[in-house]
């Protein structure tokens, strides 16, 4: 099963267009912890979007490998190596 191009750039603009409202729009009235816990919703389709659309495997398997490969870092990142700095 493939992914059109047109869902992945849904995909990748919607990651996108919500980073920049959550961000720009939001800044004064969310905490960093609640900016911290949203970049878990819109970086892995922005990922995944922007994997299928420049990597040329527009299959549904390599966006799901994509979106899990970046929650996971997203995860690393934040609760290991985070705190340590």
């Amino acid at each position: 099963m493939t992914i059109s191009n047109r869902i992945a750039k849904i995909m990748l603009y919607g990651g996108v267009a919500a980073a920049a409202l959550i961000y720009l729009a939001f800044f004064n009235t969310l905490s960093e912890t609640d900016m911290v816990n949203f970049s878990y919703i819109w970086l892995p389709f922005s990922v995944a979007g922007a994997a299928v659309l420049f990597t040329g495997n527009n299959t549904v398997k390599n966006a799901i490998i994509w979106f899990v490969v970046t929650l996971l870092a997203l995860f690393i990142f934040f609760q290991v190596i985070f705190p340590m700095l």
